[in-house]
């Protein structure tokens, strides 16, 4: 076996290593943040609602600054 066989076994390891170990992050941080949102009361099928609320209150939030900008303005 050559030495440039024995550096491509090697890195292919290290770099298979590297995957599991990203996997392995990505597994905690998913089970981190599900755990959170339901912990809120917020469950995974209530995505969509969820994405919703957080439209509309958006549009609450920009209509409430829009009239205060107004009231200002004439005052």
């Amino acid at each position: 076996m050559h030495e440039a066989d024995v550096k491509a076994i090697v890195m292919e390891a290290l770099m298979e290593q590297e995957r599991v170990r990203r996997s392995d992050i990505d597994a905690v941080v998913v089970k981190t943040i599900a755990t959170i949102l339901t912990s809120f009361g917020i469950e995974e099928g209530d995505r969509k609602e969820l994405r919703a609320d957080f439209q509309h209150l958006r549009r609450w939030r920009k209509s409430v600054e829009q009239a205060q900008n107004h009231s200002l303005c004439f005052q």
